[in-house]
């Protein structure tokens, strides 16, 4: 058996010890990496309500052809309740419709984040 036979001698001993050192490294830079993904998450609250939203909201939105609905950022808010996202900026959006189907859309996409298609 080739295993048995590696173990038996000096470089095998030294492959064993480079794959458990190398296990131990890897094993940290996941823990590394997931404390760094921890520390940037934001717990993100969906805006509630009747009003339209603030810069900065997090609000539900359709998918399209183009795009993948879900939380998305509001970076504006303009007159007559139309409001634009972060991941979908070149489309105003009307906060009147969007309002009554938040809840649909929560349950549709629950944590799920927006963003384009490709």
């Amino acid at each position: 058996m080739i295993i048995y036979d590696l173990c038996n001698n000096e470089a095998g001993e030294l492959l064993i010890k480079w794959f458990e050192s190398d296990c131990k490294r890897k094993s940290e830079a996941g823990k590394a990496l997931k404390k760094f993904v921890q520390s940037r998450r934001r717990d993100v609250q969906p805006h509630i309500g009747e009003e339209p939203p603030k810069v900065g909201d997090f609000i539900y939105v359709r998918s399209s052809d183009d795009y993948i609905g879900g939380l998305a950022e509001v970076t504006e808010v303009a007159p007559a309740e139309f409001i634009r996202v972060k991941e979908k900026p070149h489309v105003s959006m009307n906060w009147k419709y969007l309002k009554d189907i938040q809840k649909t859309l929560a349950e549709r996409y629950g944590e799920h984040r927006a963003h384009l298609c490709g």
